[in-house]
């Protein structure tokens, strides 16, 4: 990064970086003279000397009818500096406030392909807190020899050392063939009530709902905490009523906890 990239990151303009490097380079000199070094417009050098003064960056040496300018150590453009950050960090909260007065407004994301998916999957291990839990719709099809896809790095590393516990809703088919695992339970649509093996996956987490279309390789997601909290009390009347054994998810969690 050069010199008049970083000295804009200490609130200086472009046209005041140019006038001071080249009072740095040749001083005390005069608007002509500067002008002169840094192969500026004689105007932009006039324009620049007030505001680098009242900076502290340079000072005016009134010499009979002539005024030299010399600059200050360049240390001073760390207070400058430090000042910016301050008025930078005090800009990102007046905007996180903003934000937080707006967040109550459903924010849809997309996501394409198969580093999407698992952009999607990877945001729901990071976002469940240790020994919590998703709850996830799956109407995943069972094609025999076809490998399910691949997770995300980290996700079962996340998932397992949080002790995330999942609730599932699938198929019959699929809850047939999916062995037991302490920190899942699952629960199946009957075959009676008709397929349900559309590829297509709903997951309930944090203040999310996703929802993935792996014929499709999209999936979006909705950040409400209000929609979430409607999708995960549907969720769990499905899951009390669907669970073969009669326990319902409080159970589950209970069951869950005593093994830790």
């Amino acid at each position: 990064m050069d010199q008049s990239a970083l000295l804009k990151k200490a609130g200086l303009s472009e046209r005041e970086s140019a006038t001071y490097l080249a009072l740095l380079a040749k001083f005390p000199a005069t608007v002509a003279e500067i002008a002169k070094t840094g192969n500026l417009h004689r105007p932009d050098v006039y324009r620049a000397i007030p505001s680098l003064m009242e900076s502290g960056l340079i000072t005016a040496l009134p010499k009979g009818k002539r005024t030299f300018y010399v600059p200050e150590s360049p240390r001073r453009l760390e207070r400058l500096f430090e000042a910016s950050r301050t008025s930078f960090s005090a800009m990102v909260e007046r905007l996180e406030s903003d934000f937080s007065r707006s967040s109550d407004r459903p924010t849809l994301r997309h996501y394409e392909g198969r580093k999407g998916i698992q952009e999607v999957l990877l945001d729901i291990v990071e976002r469940v807190p240790k020994d919590g839990e998703f709850l996830r719709f799956s109407s995943r099809k069972q094609v025999p020899g076809m490998a399910p896809p691949p997770l995300p790095p980290r996700y079962l590393e996340l998932r397992e050392g949080k002790n995330i516990g999942r609730l599932v809703i699938t198929n019959e088919e699929s809850l047939a063939s999916k062995e037991q695992r302490p920190n899942r339970e699952l629960a199946a649509i009957p075959d009676t009530f008709g397929s349900f093996d559309d590829d297509v996956t709903k997951i309930i987490y944090a203040d999310r709902v996703a929802v993935i279309d792996y014929a499709s390789q999209t999936a979006f997601t909705i950040e409400s905490a209000p929609f979430a909290r409607l999708e995960e009390k549907i969720f769990r009347l499905m899951f009390r009523y669907l669970r073969r054994d009669g326990q319902d998810e409080r159970s589950v969690r209970e069951r869950r906890n005593r093994t830790k």
